[in-house]
């Protein structure tokens, strides 16, 4: 399935995206499924941090924050191809696009899909792992809030 929303704004779909239902767009999520989230999540539409993913086997890839939700992310990676094991631990480091601030979080591999030249890439945040509070990305959980 097509996002109905692509990483560049142009629409590829009949139906916008509702960032406040949590959905992509006609109830999917962007591997999909049905929605299946327990926390709202924020499309990042400006000024979107960027960074690097980084797995155990040694693979990193540079991404930028698509949303987010205080259960996990979406990232998006230019690369051609990101070859992630299923449920491996990953390292994510943003950095904040206003400022030097970064952030480095813990998650786990929820699903990844291949768009075009484009790869989405949805994590989970590990059990115990939360944002800090009065970070950076607080800030694109409460826009438009």
């Amino acid at each position: 399935m097509t996002p109905p929303f692509s990483f560049f704004g142009i629409g590829t779909g009949s139906k916008k995206p509702d960032p406040d239902k949590g959905d992509a767009g006609g109830g999917a999520n962007r591997n999909g499924k049905g929605s299946q989230r327990s926390h709202r999540r924020k499309t990042v539409l400006r000024n979107a941090p960027t960074g690097e993913l980084q797995s155990l086997n040694g693979g990193c890839w540079d991404v930028t924050l698509w949303d987010i939700s205080r259960g996990g992310l979406c990232l998006i990676s230019r690369a051609p191809e990101v070859a992630i094991p299923g449920a491996e631990s990953l390292s994510v480091r943003l950095y904040d696009p206003l400022n030097r601030d970064s952030l480095r979080l813990r998650a786990t591999l929820s699903w990844i899909r291949q768009e075009g030249h484009e790869t989405l890439i949805g994590l989970e945040f590990r059990p115990g792992t939360s944002l800090p509070k009065g970070c950076f990305l607080e800030r694109y959980l409460s826009e438009g809030s």
